[in-house]
């Protein structure tokens, strides 16, 4: 997220930067994730078999990133459910994507 926005197939959700927590699509929300959608992050993970520990599968993992990264989902524009969830890491200047998986009943 380098402030240029985010634009890809049809929609654009303007200037991302770190004031902005959110973006709608029309069909999916994406937002940045907090402690309640660990359960979530949790259970995409385990549906695409990540390990127990040291993934998306693991709490302290997820919190981890949330406490020194980026950790962000998509839900359904009805906010029913999470169906993806990706993270990113800074450091010395440079992002690192740690991790990005989409829910298996929503893939194309």
């Amino acid at each position: 997220m380098n402030g240029s926005g985010v634009t890809a197939g049809g929609w654009s959700c303007g200037t991302v930067s770190p004031a902005v927590s959110s973006c709608e699509t029309g069909v999916v929300v994406f937002r940045l994730a907090g402690e309640d959608d660990v359960p979530a992050i949790r259970r995409i993970s385990l549906a695409l078999g990540q390990a127990e520990e040291d993934s998306g599968s693991d709490a302290e993992y997820v919190q981890f990133l949330l406490a020194t990264g980026t950790v962000m989902v998509a839900e359904t524009a009805s906010g029913s459910s999470v169906i993806a969830w990706g993270a990113v890491k800074q450091s010395r200047g440079r992002s690192m994507l740690t991790d990005l998986f989409v829910d298996p009943d929503h893939q194309a």
